[in-house]
């Protein structure tokens, strides 16, 4: 009885520790701030009411992340709809002023750089 209760203990600890680590995960997205690349014509916010735009065939549209549990692999949707994915990306790779985001349909890299706050409206 005594042995079955040690590793019954021993087995929450490992869960209840698993867990905490997950959830702790340092994300790999910035928390805040507007960012832009050129060469995609695209816009990423988190800031609360700026939205994130891209530019598709000549007509802007509101984008909005959806991350995996990973922290950093995430989906661009239209802003309508939960099931029209526009893009499917990777972020890894974050500086104070800069962030490397991956296409993940085609290995290309974009550098987004952090907007001057009088640029982005905050």
């Amino acid at each position: 009885m005594i042995k079955r209760t040690a590793c019954i203990l021993l087995l929450l600890s490992i869960a209840f520790t698993a867990a905490a680590c997950l959830f702790s995960w340092k994300t790999d997205v910035p928390e805040h701030g507007v960012w832009y690349n050129e060469e995609l014509d695209m816009t990423l916010s988190r800031e609360e009411g700026i939205p994130s735009t891209w530019v598709i065939d000549d007509e802007q549209i509101e984008v909005e992340w959806r991350f995996y549990q990973d922290n950093h692999t995430f989906d661009l949707l239209r802003k309508s709809t939960d099931l029209d994915v526009v893009f499917h990306g990777d972020c890894k790779g974050m500086k104070k002023d800069c962030i490397l985001v991956t296409d993940l349909s085609d290995g290309m890299r974009y550098v987004f750089a952090l907007l001057p706050a009088e640029e982005n409206g905050t």
